[in-house]
């Protein structure tokens, strides 16, 4: 482990303490016999509490301190996290604003992991409460939406790529970080299955390629290179725009300090992660139990997973239906 030397400006420790922190993650990786990854997702939520921070201390014009840490600052910080932030020719933002609060409390748990190991005793405030959050809607495609997506007509070889690599996530319901690793020796030929332990959890999950999925992987020697997960779900957006595909109106409800909802097309509203959202609930609507699912998909937590068998399983829909019938009669 690398020696934490403490320089009293609050962001160069922060910068200091997640290089240390990365370092750390590549040797766990190594010694588990794991490749290490350019950018541990742990690592990520660090630096983006990192941007807040910077883009803060660019908004107060001063650098902070420790001794800046206190509650009056935590306040100005989750009001300030919330707000939009537009960049200009002079000043590119690091982050966006506008985060919910699911986001802000992601970003203060952060930051507090970095300072109650990096400054023990010496801290002037307590970690808050998380702010209230909802349980999103989860939108997904039906099996009538993929096949609409599956039989689209594409002359645009960029977006009958884009096309081919959403379908094989909403075929696998596999995240972006294992999507992108996979090759050839993941693919069991026996059993038709891919086998991996996944990044995210380190558990190993097995996933059954449907004909469709194969064909996909085989088209591209199982060697899929979308550049970065943004870039992906910004082709995503562009192609379900160009062929207006999925543009029924959704009311999300989210929480931004209080709780608002907004209203926009379908197409806006999906990304990579719907790939795995629509698998999941695929295998909970063909009578898949919580434990089935949880084998293909690497969660290591239940409740997340039954969440999609009390929305999407057939025993429920089946048993409300006679409800229907009992009180119609």
């Amino acid at each position: 482990m690398l020696n934490f030397r403490r320089s009293g400006t609050f962001s160069k420790d922060f910068r200091k303490w997640i290089d240390d922190y990365a370092l750390r993650k590549r040797q766990e990786e190594l010694l588990r016999g794991r490749e290490p990854r350019r950018s541990h997702p742990s690592v990520r939520n660090y630096v983006s509490a990192l941007d807040l921070i910077l883009d803060y201390e660019y908004d107060i014009s001063r650098r902070l301190s420790i001794r800046d840490i206190n509650d009056d600052f935590l306040a100005n910080l989750i009001a300030y996290a919330t707000e939009l932030r537009v960049s200009t020719t002079e000043h590119k933002y690091l982050t966006k604003g506008g985060m919910s609060n699911g986001t802000v409390n992601k970003r203060i748990d952060a930051l507090f992991f970095f300072m109650e190991s990096t400054y023990p005793g010496k801290l002037l405030v307590q970690r808050p409460k998380h702010l209230e959050t909802l349980k999103h809607r989860v939108i997904r495609l039906d099996i009538g939406e993929l096949r609409e997506l599956e039989s689209l007509e594409i002359d645009n070889p960029v977006y009958d790529r884009t096309r081919d690599y959403f379908l094989f996530l909403c075929y696998t319901g596999l995240r972006y970080s294992d999507f992108v690793k996979l090759d050839s020796s993941y693919y069991e030929t026996d059993t038709g299955d891919l086998v991996l332990n996944t990044n995210k959890t380190s558990k190993s999950c097995r996933i059954h390629l449907n004909p469709k999925a194969l064909a996909i992987a085989r088209k591209y020697d199982f060697r899929f290179r979308p550049g970065c997960n943004q870039d992906l779900n910004r082709y995503i957006k562009l192609l379900l725009k160009e062929y207006h595909l999925f543009e029924t109106e959704e009311t999300v409800e989210y929480m931004k300090r209080t709780r608002q909802t907004r209203v926009a097309m379908k197409r806006e509203l999906i990304s990579c992660h719907t790939g795995r959202r629509t698998y999941i609930s695929i295998l909970a609507e063909n009578g898949m139990s919580a434990y089935e699912i949880m084998s293909a998909t690497g969660h290591t937590q239940v409740q997340t997973v039954m969440r999609y068998i009390d929305l999407f399983g057939p025993g429920r829909r089946e048993k409300f239906a006679a409800l229907d019938r009992l009180f119609t009669e």
